[in-house]
């Protein structure tokens, strides 16, 4: 565990952006290695999965199964020292099974019963939602509010935000990292490191629920996991004998007490947060400084009018959309002049097809996730490289397509690439 943080240097100021940046690049490495771990041919996936853990995002991984989404999500936990649940959603699940419950306690005269809180695996630092799509809404609906906020409202009472119990006194009284010498406030909801990691089968139907809208967007990332191809199968394959000849042999397990794995988790909490703050770092003008101001207005251009709506008799009369005031508002900002490059939109039959468009958190992910991107490349500026690394995954689950659209075989990803080669 923390193999990837190595020797820390003794002095806080001496670690910089390129420190945390080649550490995590080490990180990778490991989650890649086709020795050490399970997982061979999946170098995307595993990228994204520490692209959401260093943005405290939420991820989504639809796949076949087979194809490792729950095993790398483990090898991930396990490699960071990161408090971890499991949770496998099924048709019958409730709410109470997620978040916890109330429960009688008989005190210690043994004649009085007194209700407590018993905390749910929500409680945790990653937690792994295995065929989230199997849950009910009501289920669903439990998720929303800790994946927005980081906390939860049983019952009406006071909110409990959502953090392993023992972190608290812990903190407090125990040797922090050397780059950690300020305190985590367990009341700041950025502060609290709770990921959702969420799987999902793309062709099961049966006792499945699709995942509302607003359930959908909280996910910084879609990920599609794809079949291996032959040669990624013939290495799996002896990956698997060699499993079964290590197997047999006598592994002696290096067992960490509770207090070593305290300090773990407590390091990579620290190392998470100081990747984050270097990430985000501003200039001396309140912009930030890995990300050029150009690069911002281009995002603000594609995710604004991926909501642009093609209707009966716009291509010709702009006010055609009257009766839609948000589409009458975007089609206007077409016509301006410096709004050049979207008139390339104005008769593209390809927005016939949409829906509904990106939300404004969509706006917020492409930046975080173009300057993850370059931070985990090793390069210094945020560029249009980086966001076209990121953009499907941030945006492919968030542009909601008609029904006409399968009938013309057009997807979210058309509309994607229209859009960068519009702003781009």
């Amino acid at each position: 565990m923390l193999r990837f943080l190595g020797k820390l240097p003794k002095k806080a100021e001496k670690l910089g952006y390129n420190y945390f940046s080649d550490r995590i690049r080490e990180l990778l490495d490991i989650l890649n290695s086709k020795y050490e771990l399970k997982i061979i041919g999946q170098e995307e996936m595993n990228e994204r999965l520490v692209m959401a853990l260093i943005l405290n995002e939420h991820i989504l991984l639809e796949g076949l199964p087979g194809v490792a989404k729950t095993t790398a999500i483990k090898n991930m936990a396990n490699e960071t020292a990161l408090f971890f649940n499991r949770v496998q959603f099924i048709p019958d699940m409730q709410p109470s099974d997620l978040i916890g419950k109330r429960d009688l306690k008989l005190e210690v005269d043994k004649e009085h019963f007194q209700t407590h809180w018993v905390d749910g695996p929500l409680f945790t630092n990653l937690l792994l939602a295995d065929e989230i799509n199997r849950a009910p809404a009501k289920v669903q609906a439990a998720l929303l509010e800790a994946m927005g906020e980081r906390q939860i409202t049983p019952f009406g009472q006071q909110t409990k935000i959502i953090r392993y119990a023992k972190e608290y006194g812990y903190i407090e009284n125990h040797y922090t990292p050397p780059f950690g010498t300020d305190k985590i406030d367990p009341l700041n909801k950025n502060a609290v490191q709770f990921n959702v990691f969420a799987t999902m089968n793309p062709i099961e139907q049966e006792g499945t629920y699709p995942l509302s809208e607003a359930q959908v967007d909280r996910f910084c990332f879609k990920t599609l996991i794809y079949y291996p191809n032959k040669l990624t199968l013939k290495q799996i394959s002896m990956k698997v004998l060699q499993d079964y000849q290590l197997s047999f042999q006598a592994v002696e397990e290096v067992k960490k007490s509770d207090e070593e794995r305290m300090q773990d988790q407590i390091t990579s909490l620290y190392f998470l947060r100081e990747c984050r703050k270097k990430i985000f770092e501003r200039d001396g003008q309140g912009g930030f400084r890995y990300m050029k101001p150009d690069m911002i207005e281009k995002i603000a251009n594609i995710v604004y009018f991926s909501n642009y709506k093609l209707q009966s008799g716009s291509a010709t009369n702009p006010y055609a959309a009257y009766n839609d005031p948000e589409q009458l508002e975007i089609r206007m900002n077409m016509m301006k002049p410096e709004n050049e490059k979207a008139k390339q939109l104005a008769t593209n039959d390809l927005f016939r097809y949409i829906e509904s468009g990106s939300s404004p958190r969509a706006q917020e992910s492409l930046i975080k996730a173009s300057l993850c991107q370059a931070f985990m490349d090793g390069d210094q500026m945020a560029t249009e490289k980086h966001l076209r690394k990121i953009i499907y995954d941030v945006m492919r689950h968030r542009i909601r397509m008609n029904i006409q659209a399968r009938t013309q075989k057009t997807t979210s990803i058309d509309v994607i690439n229209t859009l960068m080669e519009t702003f781009l």
